[in-house]
């Protein structure tokens, strides 16, 4: 298994602190020891402040991809509500590396934007 914490570490909030301190913040080697490579991602909170690291991750993804792997990749997010919509952004960059096919529409309701 692979732990990258590298984007909640880059957080700065005072809400995920707690989150924070309870990940580890260690050095990320993409390297495949399996044919099943496991990847925990804890992004920061606000997804697009963790695009560069997610796009590293789609180009690992879609290389072991290639070799014939069965890679599955774990995204957390500190308010797990964002965690479906992490999902779909990753996959988005996973599809444009490999032939990954479409994921079904969510079946969530949209988020609330205002009160009335």
């Amino acid at each position: 298994m692979i732990l990258d914490t590298r984007g909640i570490h880059a957080s700065k909030s005072l809400v995920h602190a707690e989150t924070r301190a309870r990940k580890p913040n260690l050095p990320v080697i993409m390297r495949a020891t399996a044919s099943h490579p496991f990847v925990r991602c804890v992004p920061h909170e606000d997804f697009a402040q963790s695009h560069a690291i997610a796009e590293a991750w789609a180009t690992q993804v879609a290389g072991w991809l290639a070799e014939r792997k069965t890679p599955y990749v774990f995204l957390h997010a500190p308010d797990d509500t964002f965690a479906p919509d992490n999902a779909y952004a990753f996959h988005a960059l996973l599809r444009a590396r490999a032939e990954v096919g479409d994921l079904p529409a969510w079946p969530g309701q949209p988020r609330q934007l205002g009160l009335f």
